[in-house]
């Protein structure tokens, strides 16, 4: 070969370029122990265990001395059980439909042009990554139909046919 390879990897320029993640459909639970005490090692042992039971993934989790926050993504619809059997022990909240945001080398000055008009449920930052849980989501301000119009799947009768209309609410649209 006459041309000059490919170079596979990471550049600088590509590791310091701004970056947006958008995860919907995830729900935020605060577990807390009943009396106050610390969340403990053996606390969240048995939280574990019982997010694994059910299928239950962790999107983003912030722990302080009485409290755990998690943002859950739930493929398998039962962070209800979950709820449920965590309550024999904890005090639980959940925010459900949530969006979480994950900005990787975060301008921090124009971060605020982000905030506005969102409403901050929990808010994580490190070094290179701020991520935010919100339950304002960008398709919140597009319709269903004009959703449905814009992938063409109004021809296959999506907007007249309402079983098919609730597959379309069941969708993640943005994978």
């Amino acid at each position: 070969p006459k041309n000059a390879g490919t170079k596979v990897g990471t550049s600088e320029e590509r590791s310091q370029k701004e970056s947006f993640i958008l995860k919907e459909n995830q729900h935020l639970m605060r577990i807390a122990t009943r009396d106050f005490s610390f969340i403990a090692e053996e606390h969240l042992s048995q939280i574990f265990t019982l997010l694994a039971k059910y299928k239950i993934k962790i999107s983003l989790m912030q722990n302080s001395a009485i409290s755990l926050d998690l943002c859950l993504e739930d493929l398998y619809l039962t962070v209800e059980e979950l709820n449920k059997e965590l309550q024999k022990q904890f005090n639980t909240e959940i925010i459900k439909n949530v969006s979480l945001y994950t900005i990787r080398n975060a301008n921090l000055e124009q971060l605020n042009n982000f905030y506005k008009d969102k409403n901050i449920l929990l808010e994580q930052i490190s070094q290179k990554t701020t991520q935010v849980v919100t339950d304002w989501s960008p398709m919140s301000l597009i319709s269903k139909s004009d959703l449905i119009k814009a992938s063409g799947l109004h021809k296959l009768g999506f907007l007249k046919n309402p079983i098919a209309s609730a597959v379309m609410r069941f969708t993640k649209i943005n994978e």
